[in-house]
């Protein structure tokens, strides 16, 4: 059974609103897994949509979309985990993707030390009061290896 660290806090969004925003650069540890854990409230407004997804860099400046949460039109805790493929520490590694709802990942990819959130509200006057957004990157310990 994965040994999971200290969950990181990569998004706390209050009164998310008709937009497309990020949470910028943040440094995650390298691991051979990470779970991703969105908590969102409920949206208000006709036909509230909130899309979340992962994006990684290796220059930061340009970012590439490696994983996204399935789109939320309601009050939901929802997870996405990307584990590694049996080659390398730290591959999210194929398809593996685990979402509970549907999300996906789009490529095969080594993940970035450097990641962000983007997310995109929509609907007709939509909000979401609040959604947090926590990783939580897999421990590995290499002295049992």
């Amino acid at each position: 059974m994965p040994n999971f660290a200290t969950p990181q806090l990569l998004v706390n969004q209050a009164a998310a609103t008709t937009l497309t925003g990020n949470s910028g650069a943040i440094n995650i540890p390298q691991a051979p897994s990470y779970m991703f854990l969105l908590d969102i409230a409920a949206g208000t407004g006709t036909t509230p949509t909130a899309d979340i997804c992962i994006q990684i860099t290796g220059d930061n400046s340009t970012w590439y979309t490696v994983g996204r949460f399935a789109q939320v039109t309601t009050a939901a805790v929802k997870n996405f985990k990307m584990v590694r493929n049996g080659i390398a520490y730290g591959e999210a590694g194929f398809v593996q993707a685990i979402a509970d709802t549907g999300g996906a990942v789009d490529k095969n990819f080594i993940m970035s030390k450097q990641c962000r959130i983007l997310w995109t509200v929509g609907g007709t006057n939509p909000s979401f009061a609040t959604f947090k957004l926590w990783v939580f990157p897999q421990v590995v310990d290499f002295a049992s290896r």
